[in-house]
């Protein structure tokens, strides 16, 4: 064992297996098999060969452990939000308060670094083994075998491009690589005084409100409160009125409760989330904007720093009109600074975890399991209906954030732990819904039910983007029961506005969703490391 272990071609072996021969296994075994993510997988891996074989181990091993650790990464995201990590998130990975709720002491893949562990601590051995033997070198055409391949895969993207989920197409190495490479070349071509052929984001039907259309309410509308519900990571695939509408291949019925709840509102179901992350959901559906379409510091923390555009948000507006506002999420607020965020965008009361006084149901890292959350809810909704102003509130759930706690008999009844949290938010917020009507709450508040961002929905194009927005409004009977149009976060705070006949602050995008448009519109979004862009008239 020792003799074969010190032979130089041993390292080589070792090196192959650790860096081609379990990528390729592991795709498969994740389910993310497509060509283009074997021949990337491929490329990297030729690429890994040629760079270390006859390094010192010392020298590889760091190399080693950071390519393993985005193999790791790539796989607990996909699973946990549906999205391929990004420069952005490296920041996380150094913020105790999410590692340590996200992961809930667990993985969803553990048995992926333990192969990947073994593949290393071969390599190790075989490497420590021969270093006093030299390893002959391989010939110079072997340096165009990655070369080739990586020639390939972009030959490909670019002459039949594919909107297929990025960790099918990708090693995230690999597409890490080749977004830095583009984010070299806009810069080069901004030093140069170039710009690019397709500039959307100036077009006055992006960045400008537009009420055009013909109301669907004769009168401003009877609602005296307004309660916005968002329900972290939800698709809009989730809402069988949703499927129908649209005619998804999706056939899950995960959420019920919510969907016969949706029999009795206004639905959307071409509603479009333009981003990843909670912070930058909230901001584009409070203050009616689209926030970076690209990784970086998300525009709610830029807007810290200053004091008029805060001012055009929908909270401050409505605190304008005589509201009092209110922010109510069953996590701590400190991640993602929303205790310094919802204040300063027109929030007079922001209240996290630290408000709750009832228990959890079960343990959950993040805060209130969903169930405890919506009891606690009520109880601040009892508190708002003894004041005499009318109130806003915006409610965010964490129970569907990995690492997507349920009680054992829902995970007993369902194939993931993710399946298991979205059942027992739905029963959560159909119970919630329903204390509502009972106490007459639906009477005089207007209730928008969306999510912040998407999970995503494996194999299900687009579910990354795919949102959905139920209106439970007290003149019900006058609103359609499906929205017709493409609608998306961008519009949520000046419909709001137009709702309650409020004057629409020039800074706010959007149309109202309680109005009829005869033309198409212009939407964006940015999900999976994919900018989409359709024109409204019918080209994507």
């Amino acid at each position: 064992m020792k003799n074969l272990f010190g032979h130089p071609r041993t390292r080589l072996v070792a090196l192959a297996t650790l860096v081609l021969v379990l990528p390729l296994g592991a795709r498969a075994l994740l389910g993310w098999s497509n060509p283009l993510g074997y021949l990337s997988d491929l490329a990297l891996g030729s690429l890994l060969v040629l760079l270390l074989l006859r390094r010192p181990w010392w020298l590889a091993l760091p190399v080693l452990l950071a390519w393993a650790a985005l193999w790791v990464a790539s796989a607990e995201l996909v699973s946990a939000v549906g999205r391929l990590p990004n420069s952005a998130d490296l920041g996380y990975l150094f913020d105790p308060q999410f590692m340590e709720n996200s992961t809930g002491g667990g993985l969803a893949h553990p048995w992926l670094p333990a192969v990947l562990g073994a593949g290393l601590l071969a390599w190790l051995i075989s490497a420590w083994r021969s270093r006093a033997q030299p390893l002959a070198a391989l010939p110079r055409v072997a340096l165009a075998v990655p070369l080739m391949l990586f020639g390939l895969h972009w030959a490909s993207q670019h002459l039949a491009p594919s909107d297929a989920d990025q960790w099918r197409q990708y090693n995230l190495s690999h597409q890490l690589l080749s977004a830095g490479v583009g984010n070299l070349q806009r810069q080069a071509q901004g030093w140069l005084g170039q710009t690019q052929a397709v500039t959307p984001l100036p077009s006055v039907g992006l960045t400008q409100s537009d009420l055009s259309g013909q109301k669907l309410l004769a009168a401003p509308g009877q609602a005296r409160n307004l309660l916005v519900i968002t329900l972290e990571g939800i698709p809009g695939a989730y809402v069988q009125a949703n499927r129908e509408a649209l005619d998804s291949r999706f056939d899950e019925a995960l959420m019920p409760k919510l969907s016969r709840w949706a029999e009795r509102g206004m639905n959307t179901p071409d509603y479009v989330l333009h981003t990843h992350q909670t912070i930058r959901g909230l901001y584009a559906m409070l203050c009616g904007d689209y926030d970076k379409l690209a990784n970086g510091t998300p525009k709610g923390v830029e807007l810290l720093t200053q004091n008029q555009r805060n001012q055009a948000c929908l909270p401050a507006q409505l605190r304008q009109a005589g509201f009092t506002t209110h922010y109510l999420q069953g996590a701590g607020l400190r991640f993602m600074a929303k205790d310094r965020i919802m204040p300063h965008i027109g929030f007079d009361s922001v209240h996290g975890l630290e408000w709750f006084s009832n228990a959890n149901y079960l343990e959950f890292p993040w805060g209130k399991d969903d169930r405890a959350f919506f009891e606690g809810a009520l109880d601040y909704i009892g508190q708002l209906g003894k004041q005499d102003q009318p109130w806003m509130l915006t409610l965010l759930t964490v129970g569907t954030h990995q690492p997507y706690s349920a009680p054992e008999q829902y995970l007993q009844r369902y194939d993931t732990p993710k399946q298991a949290a979205v059942a027992y938010l739905d029963d959560a917020i159909g119970a919630f819904l329903d204390s509502l009507e009972r106490q007459g709450v639906l009477k005089d508040t207007l209730v928008v039910v969306t999510s912040d961002e998407s999970h995503g929905i494996d194999g299900v194009r687009l579910a990354s983007s795919w949102g959905f927005n139920l209106t439970l409004a007290p003149e019900q009977a006058e609103l359609p029961r499906v929205k017709r149009g493409t609608y998306g976060h961008i519009d949520l705070a000046a419909s709001l506005l137009d709702y309650f006949a409020l004057p629409i602050p020039d800074a706010l995008g959007g149309r109202s969703l309680y109005r009829d448009y005869d033309s198409g519109r212009e939407m964006i979004a940015y999900t999976n490391g994919m900018l989409r862009y359709h024109n409204g008239q019918g080209v994507f």
